[in-house]
């Protein structure tokens, strides 16, 4: 069962930045600091739903561990990747402003773009298709299309690679289903944000391995997976 997160108000804060909401008003402890090892243990017990998009904010470090500050934390991220958008979308649709559903592919992508813009694409299209939240054409797909593609983009040495997708997904769908509209209006920017946090974390399973340079990080260890499978369980190792 899910845990609701127990907070000490501090109704002298004012957190009424128009990016922020009440409910910060809520999480504040005496210090005015957010205990992270606290919400991460609580994490791993399940938090409640109304928690969970501004827990994982600052657990993906979309905003710092001071309340006081998210309200300039969030408008320097999210002012960030409204240029990115701008500069580099693969759609004409560049304004974050306006949710809309319809997006025009540009015209002047070079191949390579092309390319990547269509892998992304495939996979978007099969992601958890049973959810109305991602139904093919939606706004949902068409912002997780833009995400893969600018990541990839500005992370040249990760790339995009198959099942990023699978990533992407939970956390767009958190923060874009959120009850606060103060929060969801953002979700596509605050997404980008926290993917690319995890991304760095799990870039050493995408990149090439020192040591063995035709192989990702990934493949490595699931040869040394095998190797190890084989010696201590060949029985288990022979229905792979």
């Amino acid at each position: 069962m899910s845990n609701h997160l127990a907070y000490s108000p501090t109704p002298e804060v004012d957190l009424s930045h128009a990016s922020q909401s009440k409910r910060e008003s809520s999480v504040l402890d005496q210090d005015l600091t957010v205990d992270l090892d606290a919400w991460r243990a609580t994490a791993l017990d399940g938090i409640d739903g109304c928690d969970r998009p501004m827990v994982w904010r600052v657990l993906l470090h979309v905003v710092g561990p001071h309340p006081t500050e998210w309200a300039h934390e969030l408008d320097v991220k999210r002012a960030g990747y409204s240029h990115l958008v701008r500069d580099q979308s693969p759609f004409h649709d560049n304004n974050l402003d306006h949710n809309l559903n319809v997006v025009t592919r540009r015209r002047d992508l070079v191949k390579e773009d092309e390319t990547l813009l269509h892998d992304i694409q495939k996979d978007v299209a099969r992601t958890h298709v049973a959810l109305p939240f991602f139904s093919l054409h939606g706004m949902a797909s068409d912002w997780m299309v833009r995400i893969l593609f600018l990541f990839a983009k500005t992370h040249e040495d990760i790339g995009y690679s198959q099942g990023m997708h699978e990533i992407l997904a939970p956390l767009l769908y958190v923060f874009g289903t959120d009850v606060d509209l103060a929060w969801s209006q953002h979700a596509e920017a605050d997404a980008f944000a926290a993917f690319e946090c995890i991304m760095h974390l799990l870039a050493p399973l995408h990149l090439t391995s020192k040591h063995q340079p035709t192989r990702t990080g990934v493949q490595v260890q699931m040869a040394r997976l095998h190797t190890l499978l084989r010696q201590h369980d060949a029985t288990v190792w022979l229905q792979l």
